[in-house]
Protein backbone atom coordinates (compact mmCIF):
# COMPACT_ATOMS: atom_id res chain seq x y z
CA UNK A 1 0.00 0.00 0.00
CA UNK A 2 1.64 3.15 -1.13
CA UNK A 3 0.81 6.50 0.45
CA UNK A 4 2.97 9.05 -0.55
CA UNK A 5 1.16 11.74 -2.22
CA UNK A 6 1.64 10.62 -6.55
CA UNK A 7 1.80 13.21 -9.05
CA UNK A 8 3.26 13.59 -13.07
CA UNK A 9 4.64 16.67 -13.11
CA UNK A 10 5.10 18.11 -9.68
CA UNK A 11 6.37 21.88 -9.16
CA UNK A 12 9.63 22.92 -7.59
CA UNK A 13 10.52 24.74 -4.71
CA UNK A 14 13.58 27.18 -3.93
CA UNK A 15 16.05 26.85 -1.01
CA UNK A 16 17.12 29.90 0.32
CA UNK A 17 20.45 28.79 1.50
CA UNK A 18 22.69 28.82 4.24
CA UNK A 19 25.09 30.61 1.99
CA UNK A 20 22.93 33.16 0.96
CA UNK A 21 22.29 33.91 4.54
CA UNK A 22 25.86 33.66 5.59
CA UNK A 23 25.93 37.78 6.14
CA UNK A 24 22.63 37.70 8.18
CA UNK A 25 22.90 34.38 9.84
CA UNK A 26 26.43 33.06 10.04
CA UNK A 27 26.10 33.52 13.43
CA UNK A 28 22.90 31.24 14.44
CA UNK A 29 22.99 27.63 15.82
CA UNK A 30 21.91 25.37 13.78
CA UNK A 31 20.31 21.23 14.97
CA UNK A 32 21.24 18.46 14.14
CA UNK A 33 18.00 17.83 13.13
CA UNK A 34 17.94 21.16 10.80
CA UNK A 35 21.23 20.53 9.13
CA UNK A 36 20.24 16.53 8.29
CA UNK A 37 16.65 18.48 6.85
CA UNK A 38 18.97 21.07 5.17
CA UNK A 39 20.92 18.31 3.23
CA UNK A 40 18.04 16.81 2.73
CA UNK A 41 16.84 19.64 0.62
CA UNK A 42 20.17 21.19 -1.23
CA UNK A 43 20.03 17.88 -3.04
CA UNK A 44 16.91 17.12 -3.49
CA UNK A 45 15.75 16.56 -7.44
CA UNK A 46 12.98 19.12 -6.74
CA UNK A 47 15.00 21.68 -5.64
CA UNK A 48 15.60 24.61 -8.44
CA UNK A 49 18.07 27.57 -8.21
CA UNK A 50 15.62 29.89 -10.16
CA UNK A 51 13.10 31.37 -7.79
CA UNK A 52 11.10 32.42 -10.75
CA UNK A 53 9.90 29.06 -11.73
CA UNK A 54 9.62 27.70 -8.17
CA UNK A 55 6.18 27.22 -6.30
CA UNK A 56 7.83 28.34 -2.98
CA UNK A 57 10.30 28.85 -1.20
CA UNK A 58 11.69 26.62 1.89
CA UNK A 59 13.92 28.72 4.40
CA UNK A 60 16.87 27.06 6.25
CA UNK A 61 15.90 24.96 8.93
CA UNK A 62 16.76 27.17 11.80
CA UNK A 63 13.73 26.77 13.59
CA UNK A 64 14.04 23.07 14.05
CA UNK A 65 14.72 23.29 17.97
CA UNK A 66 13.66 20.74 20.56
CA UNK A 67 13.02 17.20 18.25
CA UNK A 68 14.80 15.24 20.90
CA UNK A 69 16.74 14.16 17.88
CA UNK A 70 18.97 12.17 17.72
CA UNK A 71 19.51 12.19 21.65
CA UNK A 72 16.18 12.35 23.31
CA UNK A 73 16.16 15.18 26.54
CA UNK A 74 19.91 16.22 25.49
CA UNK A 75 19.50 19.58 23.64
CA UNK A 76 22.70 20.70 24.21
CA UNK A 77 24.19 17.43 22.47
CA UNK A 78 22.05 17.66 19.81
CA UNK A 79 23.68 20.47 17.95
CA UNK A 80 25.43 20.75 14.26
CA UNK A 81 26.34 24.25 15.20
CA UNK A 82 26.65 26.19 18.05
CA UNK A 83 25.57 29.72 17.76
CA UNK A 84 22.65 32.01 18.66
CA UNK A 85 19.02 30.84 19.00
CA UNK A 86 17.51 32.49 15.79
CA UNK A 87 14.14 31.17 16.03
CA UNK A 88 12.45 34.40 15.62
CA UNK A 89 15.27 36.01 13.75
CA UNK A 90 14.15 33.46 10.83
CA UNK A 91 10.80 34.98 10.24
CA UNK A 92 12.31 38.46 10.43
CA UNK A 93 14.85 37.11 7.80
CA UNK A 94 12.42 35.24 5.85
CA UNK A 95 10.03 38.70 5.42
CA UNK A 96 12.83 40.34 4.08
CA UNK A 97 14.18 37.93 1.95
CA UNK A 98 10.28 37.84 0.81
CA UNK A 99 10.48 41.73 -0.21
CA UNK A 100 14.32 41.78 -1.74
CA UNK A 101 13.24 38.65 -3.91
CA UNK A 102 9.91 40.25 -4.78
CA UNK A 103 11.52 43.97 -5.76
CA UNK A 104 13.72 42.61 -7.68
CA UNK A 105 10.74 40.22 -9.65
CA UNK A 106 12.20 37.10 -9.05
CA UNK A 107 9.46 35.83 -7.84
CA UNK A 108 6.15 34.12 -8.87
CA UNK A 109 2.57 34.99 -8.45
CA UNK A 110 1.71 33.14 -5.26
CA UNK A 111 5.24 32.64 -4.02
CA UNK A 112 5.23 31.83 -0.19
CA UNK A 113 7.54 30.22 2.15
CA UNK A 114 7.79 27.33 4.29
CA UNK A 115 8.73 27.91 7.83
CA UNK A 116 10.02 23.93 9.07
CA UNK A 117 9.13 24.72 13.10
CA UNK A 118 10.61 21.23 15.56
CA UNK A 119 9.63 23.36 18.59
CA UNK A 120 6.72 22.36 20.71
CA UNK A 121 4.73 25.62 21.90
CA UNK A 122 5.99 25.13 24.88
CA UNK A 123 9.75 25.70 24.14
CA UNK A 124 8.74 28.55 21.63
CA UNK A 125 5.72 29.99 21.45
CA UNK A 126 4.73 31.67 17.62
CA UNK A 127 2.32 34.76 17.67
CA UNK A 128 -0.71 33.55 16.79
CA UNK A 129 -0.99 35.89 13.67
CA UNK A 130 1.77 34.28 11.73
CA UNK A 131 -0.35 31.02 11.69
CA UNK A 132 -2.56 33.02 9.08
CA UNK A 133 -0.12 35.10 7.17
CA UNK A 134 -0.22 34.48 3.26
CA UNK A 135 3.67 35.02 3.07
CA UNK A 136 4.18 31.36 5.08
CA UNK A 137 3.45 27.97 5.69
CA UNK A 138 4.23 25.49 8.35
CA UNK A 139 5.86 22.77 8.45
CA UNK A 140 5.34 22.26 12.38
CA UNK A 141 6.15 19.72 14.89
CA UNK A 142 3.04 20.95 17.53
CA UNK A 143 0.61 22.66 15.22
CA UNK A 144 -2.79 22.81 16.90
CA UNK A 145 -6.01 22.75 15.42
CA UNK A 146 -6.88 26.47 15.73
CA UNK A 147 -3.91 27.45 14.00
CA UNK A 148 -3.70 24.71 11.15
CA UNK A 149 -4.66 25.49 7.71
CA UNK A 150 -5.13 21.81 5.52
CA UNK A 151 -4.61 22.89 2.51
CA UNK A 152 -1.14 25.09 3.76
CA UNK A 153 0.22 24.17 6.41
CA UNK A 154 1.60 20.49 7.78
CA UNK A 155 1.82 18.68 11.20
CA UNK A 156 4.87 16.74 11.41
CA UNK A 157 5.69 13.45 13.66
CA UNK A 158 8.42 13.76 15.95
CA UNK A 159 11.72 12.56 14.77
CA UNK A 160 12.34 8.72 14.29
CA UNK A 161 14.32 6.89 16.92
CA UNK A 162 16.43 3.99 16.13
CA UNK A 163 14.05 1.45 18.26
CA UNK A 164 11.72 1.49 15.11
CA UNK A 165 14.07 -0.04 13.29
CA UNK A 166 13.77 -3.16 16.07
CA UNK A 167 9.75 -2.42 15.76
CA UNK A 168 9.98 -3.97 12.03
CA UNK A 169 10.81 -6.93 12.77
CA UNK A 170 9.17 -7.63 15.56
CA UNK A 171 5.79 -7.88 14.65
CA UNK A 172 3.26 -9.90 16.42
CA UNK A 173 -0.09 -10.90 15.44
CA UNK A 174 -3.19 -10.46 17.66
CA UNK A 175 -2.68 -14.03 19.31
CA UNK A 176 0.29 -13.40 20.58
CA UNK A 177 -0.66 -9.65 22.30
CA UNK A 178 -0.19 -10.25 26.22
CA UNK A 179 -1.80 -6.94 26.76
CA UNK A 180 -4.61 -5.11 25.79
CA UNK A 181 -3.91 -1.70 26.82
CA UNK A 182 -0.44 0.17 27.44
CA UNK A 183 0.90 3.68 28.64
CA UNK A 184 4.73 3.60 30.06
CA UNK A 185 5.71 7.46 30.66
CA UNK A 186 6.27 9.99 33.10
CA UNK A 187 2.64 10.05 34.53
CA UNK A 188 3.31 13.78 36.25
CA UNK A 189 3.50 15.40 33.13
CA UNK A 190 0.05 16.39 32.71
CA UNK A 191 -2.87 15.83 34.77
CA UNK A 192 -4.47 13.35 32.24
CA UNK A 193 -2.24 10.88 32.24
CA UNK A 194 -3.09 10.69 35.94
CA UNK A 195 -6.59 10.37 35.46
CA UNK A 196 -5.78 7.66 32.57
CA UNK A 197 -3.19 5.74 35.69
CA UNK A 198 -6.79 5.09 37.26
CA UNK A 199 -7.77 2.63 34.47
CA UNK A 200 -4.23 0.36 35.13
CA UNK A 201 -5.64 -3.13 36.05
CA UNK A 202 -3.10 -5.57 35.22
CA UNK A 203 -5.49 -8.86 35.64
CA UNK A 204 -7.25 -7.03 32.08
CA UNK A 205 -3.99 -6.83 30.51
CA UNK A 206 -4.40 -2.78 30.78
CA UNK A 207 -0.91 -1.49 31.93
CA UNK A 208 -0.38 1.85 33.16
CA UNK A 209 3.24 2.20 34.47
CA UNK A 210 4.86 5.59 35.53
CA UNK A 211 8.39 5.85 34.12
CA UNK A 212 9.60 7.84 36.86
CA UNK A 213 9.92 5.31 39.29
CA UNK A 214 11.66 2.79 40.52
CA UNK A 215 12.06 -0.08 37.71
CA UNK A 216 8.23 -2.54 38.31
CA UNK A 217 9.11 -5.21 35.64
CA UNK A 218 7.38 -3.48 32.66
CA UNK A 219 10.01 -3.23 30.07
CA UNK A 220 8.83 -0.29 27.63
CA UNK A 221 9.37 -1.94 24.36
CA UNK A 222 8.16 -5.51 25.09
CA UNK A 223 4.93 -3.48 26.14
CA UNK A 224 4.92 -1.91 23.01
CA UNK A 225 5.49 -4.69 20.84
CA UNK A 226 3.09 -7.00 23.24
CA UNK A 227 -0.10 -4.61 22.79
CA UNK A 228 -3.23 -4.79 20.81
CA UNK A 229 -3.82 -1.08 22.07
CA UNK A 230 -0.75 1.89 22.92
CA UNK A 231 -1.70 5.31 24.48
CA UNK A 232 -0.15 8.03 22.93
CA UNK A 233 -0.89 10.84 25.76
CA UNK A 234 0.09 14.66 25.86
CA UNK A 235 2.90 15.76 28.37
CA UNK A 236 4.04 19.07 28.66
CA UNK A 237 3.03 19.95 25.53
CA UNK A 238 -0.18 19.12 23.23
CA UNK A 239 2.10 16.50 21.12
CA UNK A 240 3.48 13.46 22.04
CA UNK A 241 7.07 12.04 21.33
CA UNK A 242 5.58 8.71 21.91
CA UNK A 243 3.45 8.92 18.68
CA UNK A 244 6.06 7.47 15.94
CA UNK A 245 7.15 5.19 17.82
CA UNK A 246 3.45 3.96 18.85
CA UNK A 247 2.27 4.05 14.91
CA UNK A 248 5.40 1.37 14.06
CA UNK A 249 4.87 -0.58 17.43
CA UNK A 250 2.26 -2.96 15.77
CA UNK A 251 -0.56 -1.98 18.18
CA UNK A 252 -3.22 0.47 17.51
CA UNK A 253 -1.96 3.96 18.72
CA UNK A 254 -4.94 5.60 20.99
CA UNK A 255 -4.46 9.16 21.28
CA UNK A 256 -5.26 11.31 23.61
CA UNK A 257 -4.61 14.93 23.32
CA UNK A 258 -7.15 18.01 22.79
CA UNK A 259 -6.28 20.64 19.78
CA UNK A 260 -3.08 18.73 18.42
CA UNK A 261 -3.19 17.88 14.55
CA UNK A 262 -1.78 14.03 14.16
CA UNK A 263 0.87 14.32 12.15
CA UNK A 264 0.72 14.23 8.15
CA UNK A 265 -3.27 14.58 8.50
CA UNK A 266 -3.78 15.16 5.35
CA UNK A 267 -2.32 12.79 3.55
CA UNK A 268 -3.98 9.62 5.80
CA UNK A 269 -6.47 10.89 8.67
CA UNK A 270 -5.77 9.36 11.77
CA UNK A 271 -8.97 7.90 12.39
CA UNK A 272 -7.80 5.50 9.44
CA UNK A 273 -5.19 3.90 11.70
CA UNK A 274 -6.08 4.97 15.36
CA UNK A 275 -8.90 5.68 17.91
CA UNK A 276 -8.42 9.59 18.83
CA UNK A 277 -10.45 10.36 22.64
CA UNK A 278 -10.91 13.04 23.95
CA UNK A 279 -9.26 14.17 27.08
CA UNK A 280 -12.93 14.82 28.98
CA UNK A 281 -13.68 11.42 27.57
CA UNK A 282 -10.87 9.58 29.47
CA UNK A 283 -13.28 7.49 30.89
CA UNK A 284 -15.23 6.11 28.22
CA UNK A 285 -11.62 5.31 26.66
CA UNK A 286 -12.09 1.12 27.40
CA UNK A 287 -15.68 0.84 26.30
CA UNK A 288 -14.97 2.83 23.07
CA UNK A 289 -12.14 0.12 22.51
CA UNK A 290 -14.02 -2.78 23.44
CA UNK A 291 -16.38 -1.99 20.40
CA UNK A 292 -13.70 -2.29 18.19
CA UNK A 293 -14.09 -5.67 16.95
CA UNK A 294 -11.23 -8.07 15.59
CA UNK A 295 -11.18 -7.29 11.83
CA UNK A 296 -11.58 -3.23 12.45
CA UNK A 297 -8.30 -3.67 14.56
CA UNK A 298 -6.66 -5.60 11.74
CA UNK A 299 -7.33 -3.00 9.16
CA UNK A 300 -5.62 -0.49 11.56
CA UNK A 301 -3.24 -1.93 12.79
CA UNK A 302 -2.03 -2.88 8.97
CA UNK A 303 -2.79 0.86 7.70
CA UNK A 304 -0.64 2.29 10.96
CA UNK A 305 2.37 0.24 10.05
CA UNK A 306 2.31 0.96 6.51
CA UNK A 307 2.07 4.76 7.04
CA UNK A 308 5.14 3.79 9.51
CA UNK A 309 7.38 2.21 7.07
CA UNK A 310 6.35 4.94 3.89
CA UNK A 311 6.18 7.56 5.74
CA UNK A 312 7.94 7.90 9.56
CA UNK A 313 10.55 5.40 10.12
CA UNK A 314 13.18 7.57 9.14
CA UNK A 315 13.75 11.25 9.43
CA UNK A 316 14.13 10.77 5.60
CA UNK A 317 11.26 9.16 4.61
CA UNK A 318 9.32 12.43 7.00
CA UNK A 319 11.50 14.81 5.33
CA UNK A 320 10.53 13.51 2.03
CA UNK A 321 6.58 13.08 2.50
CA UNK A 322 6.87 16.80 4.01
CA UNK A 323 8.26 18.05 0.33
CA UNK A 324 5.91 15.57 -1.16
CA UNK A 325 2.60 16.87 1.02
CA UNK A 326 4.31 20.93 0.35
CA UNK A 327 4.70 20.23 -3.84
CA UNK A 328 1.06 18.72 -4.49
CA UNK A 329 -2.17 20.15 -5.58
CA UNK A 330 -3.30 19.80 -2.14
CA UNK A 331 -0.92 22.66 -0.76
CA UNK A 332 -2.60 25.82 -1.71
Amino acid sequence: MQLRPQSQSLPAFYLFTLEELNSTMGHCELTIYGEALYQHLLGHPRRTINSKVAKLGVMAPFMAYEGHWPWYNKPGDNMARNGTDCYTATIVEARRLYEEYSADNRLPTGFFITMVDLASNWFHELDSALYSDPLFSWAKLNILDKHWRPHRDISMPPPATERLMRYKFDMRDMSKKKYWLTFKGTLSRHPIRAELAKLHNSTAGIIISDSSKEDNGYDYDDLMSSSKFTLVVRGDAEYSYRFTEAVCSGAVPVLVADGWVPPFSTLLPFQTYGVHIQEKDWQDLVPQLLDVNDQEWLDMQQSALAFCHNNLVSVHLQFETMIDLLLSNNIE
